[in-house]
């Protein structure tokens, strides 16, 4: 039997620390973050001052490797577990956290941020509705050359064969993500509210991993936008 795995549960700040105190393993955590941090300075110079944004910022790993491009960055994170939330405003800066669920106002001036990202988070939100008020949220905050990047685990139907059959099951259980999505499904719901610039096939740089995409096998679908 293979090794047990913590996995946590939407809003469940317990597993959340569990899982990072037991498998949040610091080598794959760190490359993770690093390929995030790449792709979003691929779609927005991230040595250029700006105010960032990232909802569902968990514990604040890629907003506090943000701030390395640029110490100036002025940068924000959303996140709707307090416990989790107090842990990230403790490495940002007091005033950096917006404990609050992703459908609401954020206290931000209209049109002031450079850009808003979002990685593995609208997946655990089932009302799309409140995802539709967050796009619209997006498009108010953004300046006329922001950029918003959101990225989810891709559901398409190959994956779904694939995390079935390699023991990753759980990523199909409603338990865990309670709103799966294909790249078109996305980009419709998102264009909406948004100006779609472009979709790409996962954010990993590995070459391998980038030529499989391109048969349908991408871990994650990530969706540019822009301002309407």
């Amino acid at each position: 039997m293979g090794k047990q795995v913590t996995i946590y549960e939407n809003l469940d700040a317990k597993s959340m620390f569990d899982w990072r105190q037991k498998d949040g393993n610091p080598y794959v955590n760190f490359t993770r973050n690093t390929n995030q941090l790449l792709f979003l300075n691929k779609h927005k110079d991230l040595r250029n001052k700006m105010i960032i944004l990232e909802y569902g910022c968990a514990f604040a790993d890629l907003l506090s490797m943000m701030k390395t491009f640029n110490h100036e960055h002025e940068v924000h994170g959303v996140e709707v577990v307090k416990e989790v939330a107090r842990e990230a405003e403790k490495r940002l800066g007091r005033g950096s956290m917006f404990v609050q669920s992703c459908e609401e106002k954020i206290p931000l001036k209209s049109g002031s941020v450079d850009l808003i990202s979002s990685f593995d988070m609208i997946e655990h939100v089932e009302d799309r509705k409140k995802l539709n008020k967050m796009f619209s949220e997006c498009n108010r905050l953004l300046k006329k050359d922001g950029k918003c990047i959101i990225v989810t685990p891709n559901f398409n139907w190959i994956l779904k064969i694939i995390y079935v059959v390699s023991g990753n099951s759980w990523m199909v259980d409603k338990k865990f993500h309670s709103n799966m999505y294909t790249a078109a499904r996305l980009k419709k719901e998102m264009a909406s509210e948004l100006r779609i610039t472009k979709v790409e096939r996962g954010y990993d740089l590995n070459f391998i991993k980038r030529m499989l995409s391109w048969f349908g096998i991408y871990k994650h679908i990530c969706v540019i936008a822009g301002k309407k």
